[in-house]
């Protein structure tokens, strides 16, 4: 198993935008809704991710979208690389024996 899989295996998207402070957080089913901190706005709808797969959205900011790996590397301006080893420690998981596989481009 590679690192990616083992910290989605764990992943815990409430306590990853809590930890980042992400305001007027509400559910919408599985669905959160947020004012998004990645460009620092106040629509409290703007910012849609989804507790189960951690897939997320920006929907005014221009901030794109992603995954809980993009996610980190957007708020703590790192590659791919330095995201998973960030989420593995946030998330109290061993990787040091384990592959990161980097991304293909699109």
């Amino acid at each position: 198993m590679d690192a990616v899989t083992t910290i989605k295996q764990h992943m815990d998207i409430d306590r990853l935008l809590e930890h980042y402070d992400f305001d007027h957080v509400h559910t919408d089913g599985e669905m959160i809704r947020s004012c998004c901190k990645i460009h620092g706005g106040n629509n409290p709808n703007a910012f849609v991710i989804s507790r189960e797969t951690g897939l997320w959205y920006c929907f005014t900011g221009g901030c794109g979208a992603g995954d809980m790996f993009t996610l980190v590397q957007k708020m703590e301006k790192v590659e791919f690389k330095d995201a998973v080893n960030w989420l593995a420690n946030f998330y109290d998981i061993d990787i040091n024996n384990l592959e990161i596989i980097e991304r293909k481009p699109d």
